[in-house]
């Protein structure tokens, strides 16, 4: 999906087609606070990195580029219509987030839920999401052995 927000300069790039798309990804996920993320608790190896990068993970991945800040972030829609987003954080709070949860919508065939897993604990999220008309549905519990 190659989208452009005029406004903002700012377009969806996907992340197999965009040159140093493995290592910006990977620097997001250093940025990751483990408190509030759900899907890592421990930074991979670069090379597992890789791998999972590799592996096609998502329905679709795409890279939030803008003309002003280059790569600012990404969002991807997985197989079971999960969506999840990551902006880093020198470029929260600028409508990045939102604007791509908005393109990713806007290409979204009308009657298909999208479903955002956030941890409680990440508010700036829920309240993005909820801006953009998501609701709470559930409260998911987990335990680690």
């Amino acid at each position: 999906m190659k989208t452009t927000n005029d406004a903002m300069m700012t377009r969806l790039v996907d992340v197999y087609a965009a040159k140093g798309a493995a290592m910006f990804l990977y620097e997001l996920l250093l940025e990751r606070n483990p408190d509030q993320n759900i899907s890592h608790k421990v930074v991979p190896t670069y090379a597992a990195h890789l791998a999972f990068v590799d592996s096609h993970p998502y329905e679709s991945w795409e890279l939030i580029e803008s003309d002003v800040d280059g790569f600012v972030g990404s969002i991807y829609v997985t197989d079971r219509n999960e969506i999840g987003v990551f902006v880093m954080k020198k470029h929260q709070s600028k409508g990045y987030g939102s604007w791509a949860v908005r393109e990713i919508l806007r290409h979204t065939e009308q009657g298909t839920q999208l479903l955002a897993n956030i941890n409680p604990k990440n508010r700036a999220s829920a309240a993005m999401f909820e801006k953009l008309g998501f609701k709470l549905i559930q409260h998911t519990y987990a335990v680690e052995k």
